[in-house]
């Protein structure tokens, strides 16, 4: 079963980001201001109940939960986050567990790397990042209209490359922190190795092979176009400054 696909901000951000909206007020004090409530302050808004059917009534549940652990005048600083994880982990086990009778629930774009402090309370999850050259990627962002204003700017690669910094250094955190079910590869990989990747993946998912469905959603043929973006971007300082400072996440293409 497929879920929210294509849906951005992420749906475990959104999902998130609404309930800790709702529940924050009747938190403990101590909990109000976690690194976790802070990082997850943002609005989200998208049909909840129309992409997870339980969503009303397992937040309902959530809300109880944290209710009665705020009327509990026995709980301390460790037992109430102890107590918040283990509900939030139920939380997204209902929310994520397989439906219609399937064995797999997919989620386009379950979580970011920027996102690493929601991974522990998803440990049932298996977390697939797909990673792309960065000098391809800082090309696709600022082909695009409605680019993000900070790539507009006549700095835009050097803010590209401190922002992705950042990213890599989350992604390279949620990989340590929970390598068991996380699995990183390269856009470039499926595209240059695609029966390769493909088995890693099937592997990681515990998924039968199925050659003959390979190539129905994803055609290296086609998607070779998206590679080596960097090779025809009009302004090679911009490249080269990209190159020094993420040099350690670029792809070695073929000649």
């Amino acid at each position: 079963t497929v879920l929210g696909y294509g849906k951005k901000p992420t749906i475990a951000n959104k999902i998130f980001s609404r309930v800790v909206r709702t529940v924050e007020p009747h938190l403990p004090e101590l909990l109000r201001t976690s690194d976790t409530i802070k990082r997850s302050g943002r609005n989200a808004y998208f049909d909840t109940d129309g992409v997870f059917p339980d969503y009303r009534e397992a937040t309902n549940e959530l809300f109880c939960e944290l209710t009665a652990l705020n009327d509990d005048v026995r709980v301390n600083g460790p037992i109430a986050r102890e107590t918040l994880t283990d509900a939030l982990r139920r939380f997204f086990f209902r929310l994520l567990s397989p439906v219609e009778n399937t064995d797999l629930t997919v989620v386009d774009q379950l979580i970011k790397p920027q996102m690493v402090g929601i991974a522990p309370f998803m440990p049932f999850a298996r977390i697939v990042i797909v990673t792309r050259d960065p000098r391809d990627q800082f090309c696709d962002i600022v082909r695009r209209r409605n680019s993000k204003s900070r790539f507009r700017g006549a700095d835009r690669a050097q803010v590209f490359v401190e922002d992705y910094k950042k990213r890599y250094h989350s992604e390279d955190e949620l990989l340590r922190e929970n390598s068991d079910n996380v699995l990183r590869i390269r856009f470039e990989d499926l595209v240059y190795w695609y029966t390769e990747t493909t088995e890693r993946l099937e592997r990681f998912l515990n998924l039968q092979p199925d050659p003959g469905r390979r190539q129905e959603s994803f055609d290296p043929e086609i998607a070779i176009a998206n590679t080596c973006l960097f090779r025809d971007h009009e302004d090679e300082h911009e490249i080269a400054l990209i190159e020094r400072g993420l040099a350690s996440r670029l792809y070695p293409f073929p000649d």
